[in-house]
């Protein structure tokens, strides 16, 4: 009798609340509607980013290779957070080319329904059901959207390589730096001729 009441006891005191996501893959025009990034590539890098001290503070950084884009910025290596939970999905790195659909919304709606928060901060992120797919899936529809999003968007985005751009900013700066030398040069010399 006390090991049936210490088998009760125990399973009640080991229960816990558990939620997991569930939802149907969006349709092609919302996740169009819905993404600020739209573009394939692979994953060259995972962080783990830990936001709070402790164990549910995590956070998860994958930084993409891109191949190609049909909608958003230049870049053409993307960064797309999430916080590891059953709504976010699973991507291996080096593994794969993945169709990723992205944006920074703060709240995601897609039905008039709320399907879920960006914990992102304002970052890109994306979660399941987002149309995300991997190129190696059978039956998947990678190839699919991929043509659609062509004809959609027949001028791809211009990728932007990140040294370039570090190049430009250094050369900016160091220009800045430049003439901020020769005016205060300048002025010197006029302020020692009127001396």
């Amino acid at each position: 009798m006390i090991g049936k009441i210490f088998l009760i006891v125990l399973i009640f005191l080991g229960s816990n609340t558990t939620k997991a996501c569930s939802c149907d893959t969006i349709a092609f025009n919302d996740a169009i509607d819905w993404a600020e990034e739209i573009f394939t590539g692979h994953i060259i890098k995972i962080e783990a980013i830990d936001t709070r001290g402790d164990y549910y503070g995590w956070r998860w950084k994958y930084t993409f290779k891109v191949n190609e884009k049909w909608k958003g910025s230049s870049d053409s290596e993307v960064e797309i957070y999430h916080e590891g939970s059953s709504c976010d999905p699973y991507f291996e790195i080096y593994q794969s080319n993945y169709l990723i659909y992205a944006s920074k919304d703060n709240e995601r709606e897609v039905y008039s329904e709320s399907v879920g928060f960006n914990t992102a901060n304002g970052n890109l992120s994306t979660w399941l059901c987002a149309r995300n797919v991997e190129e190696r899936w059978e039956n998947s529809w990678f190839d699919q959207d991929v043509k659609r999003l062509n004809k959609l968007f027949p001028e791809k985005v211009k990728l932007t390589n990140p040294l370039v751009k570090k190049l430009i900013w250094t050369l900016i700066i160091t220009a800045i730096i430049v003439l901020s030398f020769i005016i205060i040069r300048r002025r010197k010399r006029k302020l020692s001729r009127i001396n």
